[in-house]
């Protein structure tokens, strides 16, 4: 399971936004110049914009989490500038032969060998699958070895694994009112899209 300890900055920007809708949905439940459908259908709405920030915000994080697992595993397991097709190849060929690896014991076997030998591309392939597959004392190894131990800390504070889609729509969701309770997304823009002429009316009866 995903340590939500990752998710506290955006735990606390969606308990801010969840706030700002519960006071305005006290405030539409407590305004009589609407009819039960006429709140209902003000409900709706602010729920349904609330939940476009959610998802909005949720996108932005999991693009920006994304980005940066990207950018650290090039910075730490890539080739730097401008590499010639060789040593793409060669790269490529160790990252294959990294990905048969299937126990910590042979990956430190290999990436031993590797680092004695100078095969630069094979020891950091076998600590890609290493960092991927939690086998901890061989990225221990690859970050004495090359001096990349802020890095690598920074990569394995992403979070990672089954859990993290799960984490996610944990922490990036809205509560919806008492009223719209068993509402559907669907039913939500169905009595969103409904307007005074539907029943968004007054209950005092004016004229």
């Amino acid at each position: 399971m995903a340590n939500l300890a990752a998710w506290a900055p955006a735990q606390k920007r969606v308990a801010s936004i969840q706030d700002e809708l519960n006071k305005k949905l006290d405030t539409i439940r407590d305004d009589r110049r609407y009819s039960e459908a006429g709140r209902e259908s003000l409900m709706a709405r602010a729920v349904i914009e609330a939940k476009q920030r959610v998802n909005q915000m949720r996108n932005e994080a999991v693009t920006e989490r994304e980005n940066s697992r990207r950018d650290l595993q090039r910075r730490l397991f890539g080739i730097s500038g401008n590499p010639d097709p060789q040593s793409m190849i060669a790269l490529r060929d160790a990252q294959d032969r990294a990905d048969q690896l299937e126990n910590i014991e042979a990956a430190q076997r290999v990436y031993n060998r590797a680092s004695e030998s100078g095969d630069t591309y094979l020891a950091q392939a076998v600590a890609q699958v290493a960092v991927r597959k939690g086998w901890r004392d061989v990225v221990d190894a690859f970050s004495t070895d090359t001096g990349q131990s802020e890095l690598l800390e920074q990569l394995s504070d992403l979070p990672t694994g089954d859990g993290v889609n799960l984490a996610d729509t944990s922490v990036f969701r809205v509560s919806k009112p008492r009223e719209l309770a068993t509402c559907s997304d669907i039913r939500l823009e169905f009595l969103a899209k409904q307007t005074d002429d539907d029943g968004d009316s007054s209950d005092d009866g004016s004229e």
